[in-house]
């Protein structure tokens, strides 16, 4: 059995998924950090994800790209996008495919963790699921 709250760190930066690493247990999570978009999205682990927190540009649109190719594949569990300023267009397309939360760097680690856990809590009502 995996353990509950599990929360996928996706980034480039290996400083700042080094940084979540340490952060996300202090609050009861559990953590698997991806160096990239794809190992996330072949990685053996993925399944256990209860939660995908994704640091990684979205001008480049790689984030929002694995978004809805797992979401094509039924991958349901909700994503929490780090991001450097407002785009509205991604944001907008990306609200469409559902339990999605973006948080806006800096950020304090309390406004990260509320994120994470009101992500979370939305499948509660209804079950997410991991990619098959």
């Amino acid at each position: 059995m995996s353990p509950p709250n599990v929360v996928a760190v996706v980034g480039r930066n290996p400083k700042m998924l080094e940084a979540l690493d340490r952060l996300l247990p202090v609050f009861g999570l559990y953590v698997e950090t991806y160096a990239s978009v794809e190992s996330f999205m072949y990685g053996a682990a993925m399944t256990d994800a209860t939660c995908a927190l994704i640091d990684t540009p979205l001008d480049e649109e790689r984030g929002f790209e694995l978004l809805r190719r797992l979401r094509a594949g039924g991958f349901t569990v909700p994503f929490v996008f780090l991001i450097d300023s407002e785009e509205d267009t991604i944001r907008l397309q990306a609200r469409t495919l559902k339990r999605v939360a973006f948080v806006h760097k800096p950020f304090f680690s309390e406004q990260l963790i509320e994120a994470i856990r009101s992500a979370m809590a939305s499948c509660r009502d209804e079950p997410c699921t991991g990619a098959a």
